[in-house]
């Protein structure tokens, strides 16, 4: 986890913290509120390439005039943001992190482990 440095596991609805009951909310959801996302689901894949400071591909993204494109998005953690990461476009050239996707552990949960 980037916010307290826990193991990030999969649940039914998004990539969370198991620090959760620490107070710890970081997740990353599976389907996003942000209007560009609304069509894009995150993978595994997609969580690990985060976590990892990478960039992921997406298709199926949508403009503001509803019109579908495809962009690599980062994710842009910011540990008071209480709704999670946000995620932006990539546009010109940034400074990727040099962390291995592959590194990166997801678990997966039932609903009813996380009780």
């Amino acid at each position: 986890c980037p916010r307290c440095g826990k193991d990030v596991i999969e649940a039914e609805r998004g990539f969370s913290c198991t620090g959760f009951r620490d107070g710890c909310r970081f997740t990353i959801w599976k389907s996003q509120k942000q209007k560009f996302l609304s069509n894009v689901t995150f993978t595994k894949t997609d969580a690990k390439k985060f976590l990892a400071g990478k960039p992921v591909r997406k298709s199926r993204l949508v403009d503001k005039k509803g019109n579908k494109f495809a962009a690599e998005i980062m994710m842009d953690e910011r540990p008071d943001n209480p709704f999670g990461p946000a995620f932006r476009i990539l546009e010109g050239t940034i400074e990727v992190k040099d962390g291995d996707p592959n590194d990166i552990k997801i678990d997966t949960v039932k609903k009813e482990e996380m009780q």
